[in-house]
């Protein structure tokens, strides 16, 4: 891995924060860092640095500034980084134990400025290492080195004294009585990191340069191991998929849906690699051992769906649950039984998630532990973590859909795909106002086999169809998928042009017995945000169906 490090541009970032110029550089080298997707993804990994700061009498203090929890490295501000009170933090480690909730407690209370994001629940590792920059990041080659059968040992001849092996403990203060104790112990003059078990490595160093480009060093010679052993490249399979059958997965959709208990969009991973890896001999042995880091589950559960047996699935879900809390269920810990990848040699690869956005980060997580899986089982064994481990990380970590879920207006169409029909701008701002209602929306000017094939692989079903004067076929070109809708599908026509296109869709509507709302706007009226947004919400569940013709003018407050 080659250095991004550039004088010029590390001095403007120097200069942003005159008043504490190492900050600057900190910015500069967490962006670094963020830019290397093979570190850290959406939000992963966090990164700090110690300085001499004034307080309100002018005293100087030590204080350490550490990335807030959730930012992403890539786009770092220095206001996203929390600073707190160094030693108030650092006397957290004489403590025998700690659990992680109380940790966060403490170190808030340290806080040295306002407002301030939350602190990483890595601070008290970040403050314990007696460096003046530290990084902590989730390197794909060093996990594809160390989650393997003989990884511990590999790890050790590997890295010796430069990054002394750390084991697996869970984020927070147990990681960070490990990472402490290790480095006390076992040390020297030329140790640049750590390296953690299941997790990824922290570098350290004196200077921004110093520390960013020793995780470098880490990385690179665990890519040097992987190389040398035939597990660099990853394979490749050239026969595509078959074009996905639309009523099979939008009824895939529904029963993962309704497993869940709230809607979810599916995507189809493409490409020669992930063709690859859906077709491996070995596929469920990798599955069974559980993601490259706890933090993954969070996104792609424990394990894969193979094939397309959801119930099956649930069931196998919901032992795992109990085996760890014998007499609970999912629900009881805030989770859901249903999966997040479906892997089918057949169908291909595909992820759930509650909205298009998480549909990309999932994809994105997903990738990077295909990558990890593919390369630690091409040089030796891949090894997991104990279920119990995984299960943690899924509790602990976890939530972001049920936080959604919980935004009100803007979560209304969560989950929910829908195609506009019609014109250019029109679709546009319709589609733009069911996206902030919290739908997946695509637009066309008009419906086609393709197209509806394209909108499966996107999106993986349809629940609403938008027809901006457009031609009622459209709606029996997309019945049968719409009567798969998890909540049920909803049509709305929209009419700008006096163009009977209301009436007319009211008939293909009442045909294919599916509920139909319309909106009719004065002739020559263009569709505003303001008529957008107030459209859109003839487009929720609740309301569609109910009123069978509904006039907006064009000069409504």
């Amino acid at each position: 891995m080659q250095s991004r490090w550039n004088d010029d541009e590390a001095a403007r970032w120097a200069a942003r924060v005159a008043a504490a110029p190492e900050l600057g550089l900190r910015v500069y080298t967490s962006r670094l860092l963020g830019a290397e997707k093979t570190l850290v993804l959406h939000g992963g990994g966090n990164t700090s640095v110690k300085l001499r700061l004034a307080d309100i009498f002018g005293a100087a203090q030590e204080a350490l500034c550490v990335k807030g929890s959730g930012s992403d490295l890539a786009q770092v501000t220095p206001e996203d980084f929390s600073t707190v009170r160094l030693a108030a933090v650092r006397r957290l480690i004489e403590l025998d134990d700690l659990d992680n909730e109380a940790l966060m407690r403490e170190v808030a209370v340290t806080i040295a400025r306002a407002p301030s994001p939350r602190p990483s629940i890595e601070t008290l590792l970040h403050a314990v290492l007696p460096f003046q920059f530290v990084e902590h990041t989730h390197a794909d080659a060093i996990l594809a080195v160390t989650n393997t059968a003989g990884g511990e040992r590999i790890a050790r001849t590997l890295f010796g004294d430069i990054a002394p092996l750390v084991p697996f403990r869970e984020s927070g203060f147990a990681l960070a009585k490990a990472c402490d104790a290790v480095y006390r112990e076992q040390a020297t003059a030329d140790t640049i990191g750590l390296v953690l078990l299941h997790h990824g490595a922290v570098a350290f160093g004196n200077s921004a340069r110093a520390s960013y480009e020793n995780m470098l060093r880490l990385v690179t010679r665990a890519e040097g191991y992987l190389q040398a052993h035939g597990a660099r490249v990853l394979p490749r399979d050239p026969a595509p998929f078959p074009p996905p059958d639309p009523l099979r997965i939008a009824r895939m959709r529904r029963e993962l849906s309704h497993t869940c208990g709230f809607p979810l969009l599916l995507r189809l991973q493409q490409g020669a690699e992930w063709q690859a890896y859906a077709r491996r001999a070995d596929l469920a042995a990798l599955g069974a051992e559980g993601p490259a880091t706890p933090q993954h589950a969070v996104f792609i559960k424990r394990e894969p769906l193979l094939g397309s047996d959801v119930a099956g699935y649930a069931r196998r879900y919901a032992r795992y649950v109990a085996e760890a809390y014998p007499g609970t269920s999912p629900a009881d810990l805030g989770l859901d039984p249903a999966p997040r990848v479906i892997v089918d040699a057949q169908i291909g690869v595909w992820v759930a998630a509650i909205d298009a956005h998480h549909l990309q980060v999932t994809g994105e997580i997903l990738q990077q532990d295909r990558e990890i899986k593919t390369r630690a089982a091409a040089h030796d064994r891949y090894a997991g973590l104990p279920s119990r481990a995984i299960l943690e990380a899924e509790i602990h970590y976890g939530g972001f859909e049920r936080r959604l879920r919980a935004g009100g207006d803007t979560a209304a169409l969560l989950g929910e795909a829908a195609l506009i029909v019609g014109p250019g701008e029109p679709a546009k701002t319709l589609a733009a106002a069911l996206e902030r209602r919290g739908a997946a929306a695509m637009t066309a000017p008009s419906v086609d086999h393709e197209g509806l094939q394209g909108l499966i692989g996107r999106y993986g079903g349809l629940d609403m169809l938008l027809l901006i004067d457009a031609d009622e076929d459209a709606i029996d070109a997309c019945a049968a998928l719409l009567r798969l809708a998890p909540r049920g599908g909803r049509i709305l026509a929209v009419e700008l042009a006096r163009s009977g296109c209301i009436a007319r869709a009211a008939q293909a509507a009442k045909r294919q017995q599916l509920p139909l709302a319309g909106a009719r706007l004065a002739a020559g009226a263009a569709i505003t945000p303001m008529h957008a947004d107030l459209i859109g919400r003839l487009c929720d569940p609740a309301l569609a169906g109910t009123c069978p013709r509904v006039a907006l003018e064009a000069g409504i407050a």
